[in-house]
């Protein structure tokens, strides 16, 4: 992924962002399972911990759902080239 998407401002990374301690649980399997998947483009510096959340909570923290949809996304966004409209 392009450079342009990475977060690079530190207090944004360090942003609180208010769930409770099961989506907190939730949120570091959700991560960890990402990491470990060689098929998922996962990149933390892209994917902020409030997405992976939003993932989360639309999918009632099942994360068997959740992967299944976060891979839908970034298939999304690689089969319509998202990336390249905002270069435009």
């Amino acid at each position: 992924m392009d450079d342009n998407y990475k977060i690079n401002d530190e207090k944004f990374k360090k942003l609180v962002i208010p769930m409770t301690l099961e989506e907190r649980n939730s949120l570091e399997k959700f991560k960890d399972a990402l990491d470990e998947d060689d098929d998922c483009n996962y990149d933390s510096d892209i994917h902020s911990d409030g997405l992976l959340l939003r993932f989360l909570r639309a999918r009632k923290l099942v994360l068997k759902d959740v992967i299944k949809m976060f891979k839908d996304y970034l298939k999304f966004f690689e089969d319509y080239k998202v990336e390249q409209l905002y270069k435009v």
